[in-house]
């Protein structure tokens, strides 16, 4: 039978499922951890995907949920917020080993390793979200084994990246979620309580959805969340990276002028410059 690709809406049956880690009504829920795209467990009960027109039943099963795309972005986000916070440490921290000396300079240099240490993690775990290797000569599950073996015991910097990129968290799928399904249309009976109404009521049979020589492929999935807790990538440097510029709103930078030279200034320059040849012209024609 040919393959469908479904988009729409999540629609509960009667059972009802609550994930393991933070108690969230579902109808599908698995355990990952860290940057590792495993499931260590999981469980379903059946659902009906909702198209405008027509649905179909998803009985449990073998499911492939991606949420790649999404732990990616949330990923990133992180370590481009811890990043940035590291990076004003550490130029605060150069600032005062300048004017330091003996215990005190020992001491800010030592937190200054620490910190640098930490970017580098940062580096790692970005480079992992974006499926790019930053340690020379290991490969991507290599790299991923490093970051759990690597990731700072304490967290009082780099917390968000270090939690996302190593703790376990929870994919759910809830009543009501958008998602793409991708599988094998066939005839399956219609589990009790699970009547769905638009005739499928009288009927002991429904369309149904099941992977096709696979699991069955479930994208589009944003109920992605952790437990709660109590750019090119870098050449290997563990110093602080580069601060991009920003030009601050109302202020948009003239072509080819650096950042936060204004719009309005340029002009004026320019009509002050056309004022001085203007009334030169005046002298040369009248003197």
């Amino acid at each position: 039978m040919a393959e469908l690709r479904i988009e729409g809406v999540v629609v509960a049956g009667p059972q009802a499922l609550r994930s393991p880690l933070l108690g969230r009504e579902c109808v599908y829920w698995d355990v990952r951890r860290g940057l590792r795209d495993e499931v260590e467990r999981s469980d379903a009960v059946p659902f009906w995907i909702q198209t405008d027109d027509d649905r179909w039943l998803v009985p449990p099963g073998d499911f492939d949920v991606d949420v790649r795309a999404k732990r990616s972005e949330d990923v990133l986000e992180a370590v481009a917020t811890d990043t940035q916070a590291i990076s004003d440490r550490l130029r605060e921290l150069k600032q005062k080993i300048r004017h330091a000396s003996g215990d005190e300079a020992r001491a800010l240099r030592a937190r200054k390793e620490q910190l640098s240490e930490i970017v580098t993690f940062l580096y790692t775990v970005r480079a992992q979200a974006k499926g790019k290797l930053h340690l020379a000569g290991k490969s991507l599950r290599q790299q991923a084994q490093w970051i759990e073996d690597n990731a700072p015991k304490d967290r009082a910097d780099g917390a968000a990246s270090i939690a996302i990129a190593v703790d376990r968290y929870e994919v759910v799928i809830a009543d009501g979620d958008r998602v793409i399904i991708e599988g094998v249309e066939e005839e399956a009976p219609i589990p009790p309580g699970m009547g769905a109404g638009g005739g499928y009521r009288e009927r002991p049979t429904c369309r149904a959805l099941r992977g096709g020589g696979g699991p069955l492929r479930i994208t589009g999935v944003g109920a992605l969340r952790p437990p709660p807790s109590g750019e090119p990538e870098g050449s290997g440097d563990r110093g602080s990276p580069p601060r991009a510029g920003r030009v601050e709103a109302g202020q948009p930078s003239a072509p080819g002028l650096g950042a936060g030279v204004s719009f309005e200034r340029v002009v004026l320059g320019t009509v002050a410059v056309l004022g001085t040849v203007a009334v030169a012209v005046w002298y040369v024609l009248t003197g």
